[in-house]
């Protein structure tokens, strides 16, 4: 799989933050920039996301776990994220659950975990 360009870029720059969801295993490259819960402290939030990109992986984008995610990062941001995608795990998403989280100025697309991490692994 091709992740976007802005994410292979990112990625390779290392200034990418990913956000796992529980039960992804990241690859030791990745340790360092990536995060499960319970999310860190306020001030090193600010700082991964402050870095460039925020990348959800292992979530469902119509899940409530993914929204709570969100809704708490964003406060912590204090509003929109910079630069935030989320590889939605493969499966049907209907279209106005898509469509939400395109107006709150993320970028979607469908990937397992597996095949993401993969990808970020050939950066």
């Amino acid at each position: 799989m091709t992740l976007p360009d802005e994410l292979m870029r990112l990625a390779g720059l290392g200034e990418l933050t990913l956000f796992l969801a529980p039960g992804v295993e990241v690859p030791d490259r990745w340790r360092a920039l990536s995060h499960q819960a319970p999310l860190p402290e306020r001030a090193e939030l600010r700082s991964w996301l402050r870095r460039g990109g925020a990348l959800f992986v292992g979530y469902r984008a119509d899940e409530p776990a993914f929204a709570q995610r969100f809704a708490a990062l964003t406060e912590v941001w204090g509003g929109r994220l910079p630069k935030a995608w989320v590889a939605s795990a493969p499966g049907r998403i209907p279209d106005v659950v898509w469509q939400k989280w395109v107006w709150k100025g993320l970028w979607l697309f469908t990937a397992s975990a597996d095949e993401v991490l993969e990808a970020l692994e050939a950066t």
